[in-house]
């Protein structure tokens, strides 16, 4: 997250270290997404969402505009999930 050195200074000298750098890892991170999708009315879609870990499992949540979905019975699934809308 970032890159870092240090330096030492005197009255006349600055002398700086080689940069170390940090990454942040062990975040889950998504290999499938749902996709933008136009569908035709009393037409069954299917969407699907895949993430890794670690940590493992992984867990997805169904959001519709920014909020659990209401009409499943537990929006929160272990990955691979697949979203049915009928």
């Amino acid at each position: 997250m970032g890159a870092y050195r240090c330096a030492v200074l005197s009255e006349s000298h600055q002398t700086m270290s080689e940069e170390g750098s940090i990454q942040l890892e062990g975040l889950p991170h998504f290999s499938v997404e749902p996709q933008h999708t136009s569908m035709v009315a009393n037409v069954s879609l299917s969407l699907s969402c895949m993430a890794h870990g670690p940590p493992d499992p992984v867990r997805v949540i169904w959001l519709q505009d920014g909020a659990p979905l209401n009409s499943l019975k537990d929006p929160v699934a272990l990955s691979p999930s697949t979203l049915n809308i009928t």
